[in-house]
């Protein structure tokens, strides 16, 4: 009998040092690159040790718990926490000794400032039967826990209006800190404007995969979105405009800082963007001593680039654009302002490099760091001022100044390139952005000059020239953001395209109890090999066959002494289920369904009683070997905890088409193996339907 209690998994470490401000890996330990998942945590943590074997599981009376001394950030924490498992009680928070015991089973925060094992944005998650200790040196890495734990319960966590809930987390070790310390993505809301409660919502959702910088582009050609006190004009004219000629709109002052402080409970800083010396059509339309003519255009609702350019020679734009430093400046706790300073072609460029000195000069004055566009490079930057790359450009030359260089590759991750040629949103002049494109990439390496020292982090940018609402921005966003994320957090030698596809599939329910609109099943597509295979069974439908045992090393006796025969009942281009009939057994049905981390197969049992049970494999990358196709499925997380024994079962499936079809079963680690051959040369009639079906 096999026992009930699962090992213990270790799933990864990391061994990789890392730079300040991010924190060096806790222990130094074998990098061990992830496999199969047996959790779905985005981004992969350092090291995860899970028993799902003892579990805590939280009710509606599960107190949290924060050790003393605790300030208000802690606080915080800890109400965001309470809302999250009981979002209609919201019982408090409740204090505790650091050294004192729990008097109740629960949840505990702790702040340890001087624990140097887990880093400025590090933290330790520890699950037991009876608590949940979440440790880290800052509010900002307890708040990291957090998002860790949430992702460790079922999705019904996200479905804060049920009620009763009760939420089994597995038991473990979980121990983390990410790899850079700007992870990041960028909404334009300058082409089309996005409300505040739709920014709010982009910063709730970006938290759950530990992203903290949210870069907003709030000026360029088509519009001004936010107000300046010392010249109203700005957004009385130029926030009146978007592409294609739809209203405008601008945030308030006040809705401004309101995101900015909303952006901050989530330990998110928003970097305000207003690009100069180009993309300024919206301004120069408004004021008119912006233009060396004295003359505003007109709005501008068109897509093009390069056209429009401040009077850089005239010393009267200067103040104005003090103002706009100055107040946006005030209203933004964050150190950062970005200048833009992209896609310059109206003036020289001798001329443009003195102005993004001046800009420098004026931003720093303002108490802010500078961050430019990756064509600001050969200017005189201080290296403390940062580049942003998105293309070939200079930023190995601001990397030898000794400056931080943020990474935005276009044909990497910018969020607006569509997934594939069928995409209907976006544009493509980077390329084609799927979300291994996205995911499949290492910073430290991606420039020539430019080191992991030199990488501040990673950004995501989403331009919405084709985006006119939400549920656009979302499409485009969700999953490769998510791949970011990882790309971002996750150390190079642990993280695999394969275990994250596998992680990335397990969210879908996350992301639609989140009611987010994301194409993730069709992103996550089968690869070439899959579709080929998927074509090849399709091929077999409508049609049966007989089959014979061919390979076992245990009983399987009902299969050595039964007539076989599978039937190809049922296909459609989501679904293909197959009756398997032994003898006059029809309780079995193979169902295989192409899925976002490839192929799914299920054993669908329907017993005569009315009964039903089924058991899921995933599966992993299809094999070719001559003219025979091979898929491979492994048990998804979710049987092996039911089942432990299935953890170890490896379900093949073989089409030599025109000759035959196998089907078997091996366990690793052992001598077991199965296979039931079917002739493909000899259709059959077709058997009786499967019991329990129409």
């Amino acid at each position: 009998m096999t026992s009930r209690k699962l090992p213990l998994i270790v799933l990864a470490v990391a061994g990789c040092a890392s730079r300040p401000p991010a924190p060096a890996p806790p222990v130094p330990v074998a990098v061990v690159r992830e496999t199969s998942p047996a959790h779905s945590i985005i981004p992969l943590p350092s090291i995860v040790q899970l028993d799902t074997a003892i579990r805590f599981t939280v009710d509606s009376v599960t107190p949290v718990f924060v050790s003393d001394p605790a300030d208000s950030a802690v606080l915080r924490v800890a109400d965001y926490l309470i809302a999250m498992l009981d979002p209609l009680v919201k019982p408090p928070v409740r204090r505790v000794a650091r050294a004192s015991p729990l008097p109740v089973r629960g949840i505990r925060l702790t702040i340890d400032s001087g624990n140097s094992s887990i880093g400025p944005e590090g933290y330790e998650l520890n699950v037991a039967a009876d608590s949940i200790r979440i440790l880290a040196r800052s509010p900002q890495g307890l708040f990291y826990g957090v998002q860790t734990l949430r992702q460790l319960f079922p999705a019904s966590v996200e479905n804060r209006a049920a009620i009763r809930r009760r939420l089994a987390v597995p038991s473990g070790r979980i121990l983390d800190s990410p790899r850079f310390a700007w992870r990041g993505m960028m909404l334009d809301v300058s082409r089309h404007f996005l409300p505040p409660s739709d920014i709010k919502r982009f910063i709730d959702l970006i938290s759950l995969y530990k992203l903290n910088r949210l870069h907003l582009h709030l000026s360029d050609d088509q519009g001004w979105r936010i107000e300046i006190q010392s010249r109203p004009s700005l957004t009385r004219i130029g926030g009146s405009s978007a592409v294609g000629g739809p209203p405008g709109g601008f945030y308030t002052q006040a809705e401004y800082r309101d995101i900015v402080a909303y952006a901050a409970s989530r330990f998110i800083t928003v970097v305000p963007e207003i690009d100069v010396p180009g993309h300024t059509n919206a301004a120069l339309a408004s004021i008119p001593e912006l233009n060396c003519d004295g003359v505003a255009p007109p709005l501008y609702t068109g897509i093009r680039v390069g056209f429009s350019a401040l009077c850089v020679d005239s010393a009267r734009i200067y103040p104005i654009l003090e103002d706009i430093v100055r107040e946006i400046s005030a209203l933004t706790p964050g150190e950062y302002f970005h200048i833009g300073g992209d896609e310059v072609e109206k003036i020289t460029h001798d001329k443009y490099l003195r102005f993004i000195e001046r800009m420098q000069v004026m931003v720093n004055a303002n108490g802010k760091r500078m961050i430019g566009w990756g064509e600001i490079s050969p200017a005189r930057l201080s290296p403390a001022t940062i580049v942003q790359n998105w293309k070939r450009d200079s930023s190995a030359v601001h990397a030898a100044r000794g400056g931080k260089v943020i990474l935005s590759p276009a044909a990497r991750i910018y969020l607006d390139m569509k997934y594939d040629s069928s995409t209907v949103l976006g544009l493509a002049w980077a390329g084609l952005n799927g979300v291994r494109t996205a995911y499949d990439w290492d910073p430290a390496n991606y420039i020539a000059g430019v080191g992991e020292s030199s990488v501040l982090g990673v950004e995501a940018p989403l331009w919405s020239e084709t985006l006119v609402k939400s549920e656009d921005y979302e499409y485009m966003a969700f999953p490769r953001l998510i791949a970011v994320a990882e790309v971002g957090w996750t150390q190079s030698g642990i993280r695999g395209w394969d275990g994250f596809r596998a992680r990335l599939a397990m969210h879908e329910p996350r992301l639609a109890a989140l009611g987010v609109n994301s194409p993730l099943s069709y992103s996550l597509a089968p690869s070439t090999g899959h579709r080929q295979f998927w074509e090849r069974l399709q091929a077999l439908c409508g049609r049966a066959f007989a089959g014979r045992l061919t390979e076992s090393n245990a009983s399987d006796s009902v299969f050595a002494r039964s007539r076989v025969v599978m039937h190809v009942r049922e296909c459609s281009p989501t679904e293909v289920r197959i009756p398997l009939h032994v003898g006059d057994d029809r309780s079995r049905t193979w169902v295989i369904t192409p899925t976002s981390s490839g192929l799914r197969l299920k054993h669908d049992h329907r017993h005569r009683d009315g009964s039903e049970d089924s058991v899921t494999q995933y599966g992993g990358d299809t094999h070719r070997a001559g003219s025979a196709w091979r898929q491979e499925f492994h048990a998804d997380s979710l049987t092996a905890a039911l089942i432990p024994a299935a953890r170890t079962n490896i379900w093949t499936i073989e089409i030599v088409p025109g000759k035959h079809f196998g089907y078997g079963l091996r366990r690793e680690g052992t001598d077991r193996r199965f296979r039931v051959e079917f002739d493909l040369t000899q259709p059959v009639a077709a058997p009786p339907p499967p019991w329990g079906s129409r």
